[in-house]
């Protein structure tokens, strides 16, 4: 329930506008905005909290998550006045649309 409205499953990914699924509408692989999705936010925890040896459950990941963007540095990310550097997305790309368009 927690990531009910923003985890669902989208298409286009991986330099692919379908076929390729991704679990959120943004992540910092599109844009190059502050922010990981949940499912990589969870393995990013997973794999330092079972490197350390003091092993991984979904309790401790819920304790500590937060989908708040992180500070930038001095990346791309924080160039003021886009859409990076105010919090925002871009709008996605409707593939459904493009191709109806095209074929008219």
């Amino acid at each position: 329930p927690r990531y009910s409205n923003v985890v669902d499953i989208f298409e286009g990914g991986y330099g692919y506008a379908r076929g390729v699924y991704r679990s959120e509408i943004n992540s910092c692989m599109n844009y190059g905005i502050p922010y990981y999705n949940a499912i990589s936010r969870q393995a990013i925890v997973e794999r330092i909290l079972n490197n350390s040896g003091e092993g991984f459950t979904m309790d401790k990941f819920y304790a500590n998550d937060s989908s708040e963007w992180g500070s930038t540095g001095g990346s791309r990310a924080a160039v003021s006045g886009t859409p990076y550097g105010n919090g925002t997305h871009r709008p996605v790309t409707i593939v459904k649309d493009k191709i109806k368009r095209k074929i008219k």
